[in-house]
C-alpha cells in the first residue's frame, strides 16, 4: 500500500536504522541541552566511542551532577559551559568562551529544545519557543563557524509539520497562539536555514543537516504546567521509544564515514525523508534566513569571511 505523502514520516520511523561504531578518537563534539533527553544519549555515545564532548547547559548544578555520574575516564573527556537558551546575551558570551578556550570543535549537535503550552514572549520581544529552537542556535552555530567544524546537525523534529513559518506574524501577535503551533512554527524556521546554511558551507568542507530523534521519552514541554505534565505521562509518554535510540541515530550523523558529503538534508532519524512542503527548500528559505540574521544582528557576510 502506497502512503499519502503527508503520512510518509511515520512509514519513515518503522524502517530498519543505520548504526556507526566509528571511533572518535580526537574529534571534539559540541551538544547543547547536554543534561537531559537527547542531548545526554548523545553526550553518552560520544564519550563510549572516546570522543570529547564541550557541553553548554543551562543548569551547572545538574550539569556538574550528570558529569560526577560518568568514570574518571570520561571526565577528563568533558568541557563544561553554561548558557540559557532564552537569553541572546548568554549565547553571545558563552561562544566567545569557546572561541577562546577551544582549540578546535569538529561537530556541533544542536539538541536544545523547548515546547510551551502558552506564548511566552521574553524581555528582548522575541517568543520563548522560536528563541530556543531555532535563534539561539543559530546565533551559537553562527558564532562557532571560525573554529570550523566539520559537520552541523540541528535536532529537528517531525513536529515541523503542525504549522508553517510566517514572517508576517512571527510572534504570534496577529493570532492565537498555540503549543503545535508555535512548535511547529520555530521547527519550520529551523529547516529552512538549514538548506541557506548548508548551501554557504558547502565550499568551505562543512555539512549542515536536521535529524528528527524519534518519538522518544525526552523532558520536552516539562516546563508546562500540571495538567499538561499527567496528559504526557499518562497518554503520551507510553507510545514513546526508549530515548537512547535518538542517542544511537544521531550519533550515526556524528560519526559515520558515509554521511562525509551528505548536506542540506531533514532525516528521520537516520533515513533521508522529505520535510512537509512548506518546510521544503524555496526562495523562502533565503528570505527567513535573511530575517533570521536581522533579528539576531547578525552580518553573515562578514561571518563567512571568517570561516
Amino acid at each position: 500500500m502506497k502512503w499519502p505523502e503527508e503520512l510518509n514520516f511515520m512509514m519513515n520511523a518503522r524502517l530498519p536504522q543505520k548504526r556507526s561504531t566509528h571511533n572518535l578518537e580526537g574529534q571534539v563534539v559540541l551538544v547543547t541541552g547536554a543534561t537531559s533527553g537527547v542531548g545526554l544519549q548523545v553526550m553518552k555515545e560520544v564519550l563510549k566511542h572516546h570522543g570529547k564532548v564541550i557541553m553548554i547547559s543551562r543548569n551547572q548544578t545538574k550539569a556538574e551532577s550528570i558529569i560526577s555520574s560518568f568514570d574518571e575516564f570520561s571526565k577528563s573527556r568533558i568541557e563544561s559551559f553554561y548558557a540559557d537558551f532564552r537569553n541572546l546575551d548568554d549565547i553571545k558570551k558563552v561562544a566567545k568562551l569557546i572561541c577562546n578556550q577551544v582549540d578546535k570543535i569538529d561537530v556541533i549537535v544542536n539538541s536544545a529544545g523547548i515546547h510551551n503550552t502558552k506564548k511566552v514572549i521574553l524581555k528582548n520581544g522575541f517568543e520563548e519557543v522560536l528563541t530556543v529552537n531555532h535563534l539561539a542556535p543559530f546565533l551559537l552555530t553562527s558564532l562557532l563557524l571560525p573554529l570550523k567544524p566539520q559537520r552541523i546537525i540541528l535536532v529537528s523534529s517531525e513536529g515541523h509539520r503542525f504549522s508553517d513559518f510566517s514572517l508576517q506574524n512571527p510572534y504570534f501577535t496577529k493570532k492565537r497562539y498555540t503549543g503545535l503551533k508555535g512548535y511547529g512554527a520555530a521547527k519550520t524556521a529551523q529547516l529552512h536555514t538549514v538548506y541557506v546554511l548548508a548551501e554557504y558551507m558547502s565550499s568551505r568542507g562543512i555539512t549542515v543537516n536536521a535529524v528528527h530523534p524519534g518519538e522518544v521519552k525526552s523532558n520536552i514541554g516539562m516546563n508546562n504546567g500540571v495538567i499538561y505534565k499527567v496528559f504526557k505521562k499518562i497518554f503520551i509518554n507510553p507510545f514513546l521509544k526508549p530515548v537512547a535510540r535518538s542517542g544511537e541515530a544521531i550519533y550515526y550523523h556524528i560519526s559515520s564515514p558515509d554521511l562525509k558529503e551528505n548536506t542540506g538534508l531533514f532525516y528521520n532519524l537516520t533515513n533521508e525523508e522529505l520535510p512537509a512542503k512548506h518546510a521544503r527548500k524555496s526562495k523562502r528559505s533565503f528570505e527567513i534566513f535573511d530575517w533570521t540574521c536581522d533579528q539576531l544582528g547578525i552580518d553573515f557576510k562578514e561571518v563567512l569571511n571568517n570561516v
